[in-house]
């Protein structure tokens, strides 16, 4: 496993993985736990094609749904107590995970949003391709 599976470590183009980079916290696991790190940053359309190149290699792993959601809701819980360690709410779009235009309350209402999108999705096997963060801001706030 990669462990830091984001679009920023994929080299290639918009059809084509040329290369992955950044491999310091590679280990031995589940793949599905490096799957739900693209869905810490990403919703259904990039995991949809995720899981499709995966299928295109090997099959799914045996409940490969449920994992998923149980390993991004593990990974949104650690990366929201980083991100409230260092202080990443407070910071403004010059901060990478920030969106340009944003403050660090977009990040945080994001990873809120994304901590019971995980957890929504465990309790009711929801599909991994329909994860939308909008629509968990919505039923939240």
């Amino acid at each position: 496993m990669h462990k830091d599976l984001a679009l920023w470590n994929i080299l290639g183009t918009e059809t084509e993985i040329a290369a992955y980079i950044d491999w310091d916290d590679a280990i031995s696991g589940d793949p599905m736990d490096d799957l739900s790190l693209l869905g810490c940053f990403y919703d259904g359309p990039v995991l949809a094609r995720a899981l499709t190149g995966y299928a295109s290699v090997r099959p799914l792993p045996r409940e490969h749904t449920r994992r998923f959601w149980l390993h991004l809701l593990r990974n949104m819980i650690v990366k929201s107590v980083i991100r409230v360690g260092a202080g990443y709410f407070e910071r403004d779009d010059g901060f990478f995970l920030i969106d340009t235009g944003a403050v660090g309350a977009d990040l945080q209402a994001f990873s809120h949003a994304r901590l019971a999108a995980a957890l929504e999705g465990l309790r009711k096997n929801r599909d991994i391709e329909k994860l939308d963060v909008h629509d968990t801001i919505n039923s939240i706030t």
